[in-house]
């Protein structure tokens, strides 16, 4: 994870990273040639995760040793289960150009030029 998240952050070095916890979901092991599981990670500095998911969704997918990363808040499952019922709405979004972003707890608000629109 060290190097990962050095990586991200530019090639910092990170002597202390503070790891809470970091473990593999509780799927089933993938089989060969599908994607491989998620990796769940919990840091105890704050800062230090915004800076990571900041930089991150600047970034997008991360090349690192030839294998692409993607770094994503963790969510809960009903938050993923709403966002995936929206996934159509978000679709026609993209196609329209229309940038869209999701709020906390739950919301999901457009903009097109200088307006924003909360539903």
């Amino acid at each position: 994870m060290r190097t990962i998240f050095g990586h991200v952050l530019g090639g910092q070095q990170l002597p202390r990273l503070g790891l809470v916890r970091v473990h593999c979901t509780l799927l089933s092991p993938p089989a060969s040639g599908e994607q491989p599981r998620d990796i769940v990670c919990c840091l105890e500095n704050f800062t230090l995760k915004e800076d990571i998911l900041r930089t991150t969704r600047r970034m997008g997918t991360i090349r690192l040793d030839n294998q692409f990363i993607s770094i994503y808040q963790d969510l809960s499952r009903y938050r993923l289960q709403v966002r995936k019922a929206l996934w159509p709405v978000m679709t026609v979004l993209q196609a329209a150009g229309i940038h869209y972003r999701w709020g906390y707890p739950f919301s999901q608000s457009a903009r097109r030029g200088q307006d924003t629109h909360t539903p």
